[in-house]
This record gives structure tokens, C-alpha cells and sequence, in this order.
């Protein structure tokens, strides 16, 4: 198991420090600046400063720099947007199979929401909305409590972002196809609206959508009580949620639908227990039983009362 050090970001204005003998510019020394160099933030991964700042903070000339952030960059260790003077290492928050990474887990939920309040202080970019959807799926990752207080912080950053074009590429790339194909007039994308199931009001009111399910409201109301009995608060709950629970009820039905929340319920299973609901409707045939076997028999059977 890696083992992880906290370095000092004043390291780099040490007198001693700086008196030590340096190798020519190169991406690991770079790289090294990104991690750990007084330009970075209290968000794991974003560094605020543009290529000569970083330059002259190494005592480079900006050329070498430049080459040596290319390196780094082709690697997909660090992408930067130098007109802002935004930088992200790429792999700060998820590692390569898109689990949190340990060095940037929080303590609590309550620092995911301290770093809400520092964020109009990032540079406004393409990038920085990248990064948005990258802490989203971070948080998503540490469970419910962290992507609830996610939730709760960057509520108006997600409502900003959702309606900026330059925090929205996907939005902006969305919006010159259209151009390109005759339709100008067409509505834009919800681009974060969607992501992060923050409202949007005037693309909803023109999208077409399906009756909801007659046992709709019972259905979501069964999932409300196992999650106030789970959590003891309610759960995150959008047009994503509604639309996934009718998705679940037209082939399953609420008999079933209801079943399969009483076998996750009493199953002891770990691997399952930060399941929001778009993760129950990911993995709803997997916690179907053999046969018809109710979540009675199932927890009898556990605590061997059954065979």
C-alpha cells in the first residue's frame, strides 16, 4: 500500500531549499511544482497561474517551461488553459479506474463545503467546468453524506455553470454544430443543468417527456422511507431520479420494484451500501434472488432462522 507525505508549499521560498543545485528544466521537476508549489489551491488537482508566474516562480526561462509542461501534458498528467491561468492534474481526484484518489479524500463532508466558498476565486474557463463534473464524481465516489454536501455547497456554482458558456464546452461545441446545421434557433444544451440534475428550466419546458407511471408517486415514496430509514435525511431527487423510476416500473412493475428495495434493505452485503438511486436502477437485476423468495425469507434465512 503507497504511503503519502504532506509538503509544505512555503518549501519553495526556503532560502536553503532554493540554494540547492537544480537539473536543467525538465517534467519531473515540473511536475513536482504542480504538486506541491504556492500556486496551488485547496482543491486537490488546480493550480492558479499562468505559464510566466509558473516560469519565474522556477527560475526558468518561459520556453523550457513550456516544453517541459508539454511532456507532462502529453502524457495526460496536466491540461492548462494559460488565458485563465488555469491548470488541472488530470489524476488529482480519480485514479485510472475512476475510484477517489486517497491523497485527495477530505475528511469530512463539511470540508467539501469550505472549498464551495473559495471557488468564485478560480478563473472562469472551459476547464474549470471540467473540473466541476471531475469534484462531482469524486464526491459521488466518498458516498452519500460528501456528494450531498457537494451538492448543498456548489448549488450555485452548478446553477452558474449550467448557464455560462465558458464554463460550458460541451454547451458552446453544442451550440456551433447547431449553427453549422441551419438550426440557430434550436434550444442550447443543458450541458451541467443535466449532470448535476440542477434545474433548467426553459430546456425542460420544451422537452418532450413521458406520462409518469401510474404507481409513480407510491413507488417514490417507498424509496423516500428506505432512505430516511437508511440516511435519516431525504435522498437527491430530480427530473434523472423520475425519469430512472419509470424506467424501472414499466418492465418490473411496483410489486416487483418494491421487492428489490426489501432485498437491499436486509442484505448485509458492504459493497452496496453507498448505492444512491441511480445506482439501484444500474444494478437492479443484480439484486434479484433465485426464484420468488421475499425479503421476509431472505432475512430469516440470514439470521438462520431459514434454510
Amino acid at each position: 500500500m503507497a504511503r503519502y507525505r504532506k509538503v509544505e508549499v512555503a518549501v519553495w521560498s526556503d532560502d536553503r531549499f532554493q540554494s540547492l543545485s537544480s537539473p536543467p528544466p525538465n517534467a519531473q521537476t515540473l511536475w513536482l511544482y504542480l504538486l506541491t508549489g504556492p500556486r496551488t489551491t485547496s482543491f486537490p488537482g488546480l493550480v492558479v497561474a499562468r505559464d510566466l508566474i509558473m516560469a519565474a516562480d522556477l527560475g526558468w526561462e518561459v520556453e523550457p517551461f513550456r516544453k517541459a509542461f508539454a511532456e507532462a501534458s502529453s502524457k495526460g498528467l496536466a491540461k492548462a488553459d494559460w488565458k485563465a491561468g488555469l491548470v488541472v492534474l488530470r489524476k488529482a481526484l480519480l485514479d485510472s479506474s475512476g475510484e477517489p484518489r486517497d491523497t485527495a479524500r477530505p475528511e469530512s463532508p463539511n470540508v467539501i463545503k469550505s472549498w464551495a466558498k473559495s471557488w468564485d476565486e478560480v478563473p472562469d474557463c472551459a476547464l474549470k467546468g471540467e473540473y466541476l463534473r471531475s469534484l462531482e464524481s469524486f464526491t459521488k465516489g466518498l458516498g452519500v453524506a460528501f456528494h450531498q454536501a457537494f451538492l448543498e455547497g456548489f448549488r450555485r456554482a452548478l446553477v452558474r455553470a449550467s448557464t455560462h458558456p465558458s464554463l460550458n464546452q460541451n454547451q458552446e461545441q453544442n451550440q456551433e454544430q447547431k449553427q453549422e446545421n441551419g438550426s440557430a434557433d434550436a434550444e442550447p444544451s443543458a450541458g451541467l443543468a443535466t449532470l448535476f440534475d440542477v434545474a433548467d428550466t426553459k430546456s425542460k419546458e420544451h422537452k418532450a417527456r413521458k406520462p409518469p407511471h401510474p404507481d409513480h408517486a407510491e413507488a417514490k415514496a417507498y424509496w423516500f422511507a428506505f432512505w430516511d430509514r437508511k440516511t435519516g435525511q431525504a435522498p437527491t431527487w430530480g427530473a434523472k431520479q423520475a425519469s430512472l423510476l419509470n424506467g424501472l416500473l414499466r418492465p418490473h412493475g411496483i410489486d416487483e420494484y418494491k421487492r428489490r428495495i426489501d432485498l437491499l434493505e436486509v442484505s448485509s452485503d458492504a459493497w452496496h451500501q453507498q448505492w444512491d438511486f441511480a445506482s439501484f436502477a444500474l444494478h437492479f437485476d443484480k439484486i434479484a434472488v433465485a426464484g420468488r423468495e421475499s425479503a421476509l425469507d431472505v432475512a430469516l434465512r440470514m439470521a438462520g432462522g431459514a434454510s
